[in-house]
C-alpha cells in the first residue's frame, strides 16, 4: 500500500513474529498472548501447537516477501519431510508431532 498506516502494520506485525519463536523449533504456537510490556508468550487456556490455526502465517509472509527471513523456522521445519509425511501439527513446546499428517493440498 502507499499508506503509511499500512505498511507500520505490516512492520509491526513483522516485529512481533520475530519475537513469536517458541520451542526447539523456533515456531509461533497458534494462540499467542501479547502481555502489556510488549513481550509475547504462550496464550493461557489454549494448545502449545503450531497448526491449522497458524499455517497461514508462512504464506502471508511469503506472498508479501518471498525473501523474508520470517520463513526460516517454517522451512527449516517443512524441509525435514516430504510433501505427503509433513505432521499435521507440531506441539512446539513438548517438541513432538501429530501422528498424522497434513493433507496433500
Amino acid at each position: 500500500s502507499h499508506l503509511k498506516v499500512w505498511n507500520a502494520l505490516i512492520d509491526d506485525g513483522m516485529d512481533l513474529l520475530g519475537e513469536m519463536h517458541f520451542g526447539k523449533t523456533g515456531l509461533p504456537l497458534d494462540w499467542v498472548a501479547l502481555n502489556a510490556d510488549g513481550s509475547v508468550a504462550p496464550a493461557v487456556g489454549y494448545s502449545n501447537r503450531f497448526s491449522y490455526d497458524a499455517v497461514r502465517v508462512p504464506l502471508y509472509i511469503w506472498w508479501y516477501d518471498p525473501q523474508s527471513l520470517r520463513l526460516v523456522p517454517f522451512q527449516n521445519v517443512w524441509q525435514r519431510y516430504g510433501r505427503l509425511t509433513t505432521p499435521a501439527w507440531f506441539d512446539v513446546l513438548g517438541n513432538s508431532n501429530a501422528p498424522y499428517n497434513l493433507d496433500g493440498g
